[in-house]
Formats: C-alpha cells, sequence, structure tokens
C-alpha cells in the first residue's frame, strides 16, 4: 500500500511544484483535507487519482455524503441514529448517509472486485481484502489446518473502509494540519527535521517505508504534535470489575466504580498538565527523544487511546503523516507569512481541537 501512498503524495505536492509564485499562501485545513481525501481515495477505495474526473466524483460525493447539516429534520434523525439507534427504526431511521453516496461506494467497491476478479491487482485495502479472502490454506500450519475465511459482504465491506476515510478525516488531517503549523512557527525545528531529511535525499535512494518509519527526529516531531494537538481528546472505556478511587485530599471522598461504568479520561488536559510535560505550550520534541522518552510517565501520552481498542489505523497514519512531511519538506521550507497567527485560539466545542480562525502559512521553494 506504501507505493500508493507515495503516488498520491506526488500527485498531490504538484499542485505546489506548478505554481511560480516566491511563497505559496496555503490554509492548513482545506490542504490537510484535501490531502487525505485524495489519498484515502486510492489507498482504500482504489480508485486512480491520476483520473481528474474520478477523484473529484469521489470528493463530491465525499462532500456531501451525510444527512445531517441539511436542516433540524436530518440533524434530528442523526442524533437518534448516532446516540439510540436501538429505537432509530421506529422514526424509520435506517442510516446517516445519503442513499446516492451509500450507491457510489458500492459501485467502487464493485468495480475494485471486478479487477481483482480479473487478475488485476491493486495493493489497495479492496485489493489486499480480496487476496485474503483467496487464501485457504497455509502449508506452514500442515495440511489439515484451515484458515477462517472473512466473511465480508458488500455493505459490510463498505462500512469499514468509509469508517477508515472518517478517521482519516478526522484524526489524520488534525495531526498534519498541526504539524505544518508548529514546524512554520519553529524554525530551528523544521531545520533540524529537513536536515535529516536531506541526509536520506543525498543517498540518491527512493524512500520506503522502513526508511520513512525510521526517521528518528520525524517521529519526535509527530508525537509533539500529537501529544500538544491530540486528535483524540478524551477516551471512553467501561469499566470490568469493581473498582474504588481512594480520596487524596481531606475534602474528597472516595469515588466507587462498578462493573459496566463508563469512564471518560481527558486524554488533552493529561498531555497539557505540567506535572508530566514541564512547559506544557511549548513545542519540544525533544520530550520524545530515545534519552528522554522512558522518562514519560505510562498512561499520560495516549495519542491512539490503549487497550485492545486503541487506534487500529495508527500505523497506516503515521506513515502516511511522514510520507507527506517528508515530501513535502525535500522541496519547500514551511514559513510564517503576515497572516499566519502567533497563537491559535480554539473554538470552544467539544470532541475536537479545532481552530477559531482559517490557519495560514507559507510555502517557500527551497534553494539548491
Amino acid at each position: 500500500m506504501f507505493p500508493l501512498m507515495k503516488e498520491s503524495v506526488e500527485c498531490f505536492l504538484q499542485n505546489f511544484q506548478d505554481n511560480e509564485e516566491k511563497v505559496i499562501e496555503i490554509e492548513l485545513k482545506k490542504t490537510a483535507n484535501a490531502f487525505i481525501a485524495t489519498s484515502s481515495a486510492s489507498t482504500y477505495f482504489g480508485i486512480d487519482i491520476s483520473s481528474l474526473k474520478k477523484l473529484k466524483d469521489f470528493l463530491l460525493t465525499l462532500g456531501g455524503m451525510f444527512t445531517f447539516g441539511q436542516g433540524i429534520l436530518h440533524d434530528f434523525n442523526y442524533l437518534i441514529y448516532a446516540y439510540a439507534p436501538v429505537i432509530a427504526p421506529l422514526f424509520g431511521i435506517s442510516s446517516i448517509i445519503k442513499k446516492d453516496a451509500k450507491q457510489y461506494f458500492i459501485k467502487t467497491l464493485e468495480d475494485g472486485l471486478t479487477r481483482e476478479n480479473n487478475d488485476i491487482h491493486r495493493p489497495d485495502l479492496i485489493g489486499l481484502w480480496i487476496q485474503k479472502q483467496k487464501e485457504e490454506y497455509d502449508e506452514s500450519f500442515g495440511e489439515n489446518m484451515k484458515k477462517k475465511k472473512t466473511d465480508l459482504n458488500r455493505l459490510n465491506i463498505v462500512s469499514q473502509l468509509c469508517m477508515f476515510l472518517l478517521n482519516s478525516l478526522d484524526g489524520s488531517v488534525t495531526v498534519l494540519n498541526f504539524a505544518l503549523y508548529e514546524l512554520a512557527m519553529n524554525p530551528d525545528v523544521q531545520k533540524k527535521l529537513i536536515e535529516e531529511i536531506d541526509e536520506i535525499n543525498s543517498q540518491e535512494i527512493e524512500p520506503s517505508y522502513n526508511i520513512i518509519s525510521g526517521l528518528q527526529y520525524m517521529d519526535m516531531v509527530i508525537s509533539e504534535t500529537m501529544r500538544k494537538w491530540p486528535a483524540i481528546i478524551v477516551m471512553e472505556r467501561r469499566c470490568t470489575k469493581p473498582y474504588t478511587i481512594n480520596a487524596k485530599l481531606p475534602d474528597e471522598v472516595p469515588i466507587h466504580l462498578d462493573v459496566g461504568d463508563i469512564i471518560i479520561a481527558p486524554l488533552y488536559a493529561i498531555q497539557m498538565d505540567p506535572e508530566y510535560f514541564p512547559d506544557p505550550e511549548k513545542f519540544d520534541p525533544e520530550r520524545f527523544s530515545p534519552s528522554n522518552r522512558n522518562d514519560i510517565k505510562p498512561y499520560t501520552y495516549l495519542p491512539w487511546g490503549a487497550g485492545p481498542r486503541n487506534c487500529n489505523g495508527g500505523k497506516f497514519a503515521l506513515a502516511q503523516l511522514k510520507l507527506f512531511i517528508f515530501q513535502l519538506l525535500s522541496n519547500f521550507e514551511l514559513v510564517a507569512t503576515e497572516s499566519t497567527p502567533k497563537n491559535i485560539k480554539l473554538l470552544k466545542k467539544p470532541g475536537k481541537l479545532e481552530p477559531e480562525e482559517p490557519v495560514i502559512v507559507g510555502l517557500k521553494r527551497r534553494k539548491f
């Protein structure tokens, strides 16, 4: 799948390469959204992004796929479906995705299945799923050890693909948005990261998955971004056995938890607590250097959640983010312009970190 990621990055960044302005101003959220959507079209749904029409159809469908935001009645339907799905059928609510969007994604899946059944393999998620389904025996386990075949119908597969897509548009966009902002506002950090990137480029080798994953300072930058600007700001978990949180101060009382109680962990508050991360407002990738990472107290840094229900697309997202930044900084330098805010003011809304105003930075072509 990594070659498809690389193709997506190169295709997307060509828009900037063709721009002859000395400093290209970009709106970060809009840019991050566009890239993640383009990459997802190729890696999740197998869409040929070199076809402008196919890519445009995908983006238009994506932009209007949900029923909410279309009026009070539609928003009410969404709330019922999201928070009380058991009673949703009583209101005639079967989906929050528009019918034409659902049909589009099913048709896209069927095109991918036809391609794979004609032995035209493409290493996207559809291709990998089909390849997995075709596996019936594994000789390494012996002749009589049959693998479990994954029985997924078309609607299930489309649902999973859309889930991956929406998680990327929510989580990866947030991280990429703030990572680019911090690099523009911290030239010393960016300079050090560019030096690491240039060291790889000087060897004149293609950046593979292992090379990108092994970039130490890149990993430190992304880790610090996810600490200061986490995509997940709270984490819910269900209590599986009785537990008591004892009082520590005289005016406190013990808190008793029973099986089934829902616990909400405030990840953003924990990761911005100076007790665990001194001077938390400072963007400091050195917190995650090999010598300092082990000093981080367990469960105070949980950008992907924790436990068996943590983010299952973490490795994919990291590869996607690191590859984009690698290719971008191989050709451009991120700079603050007159339009770039010195500090980001966040919207006062639950669920995610989002700037009040569009955040703009500049791309300055590097001189070699």
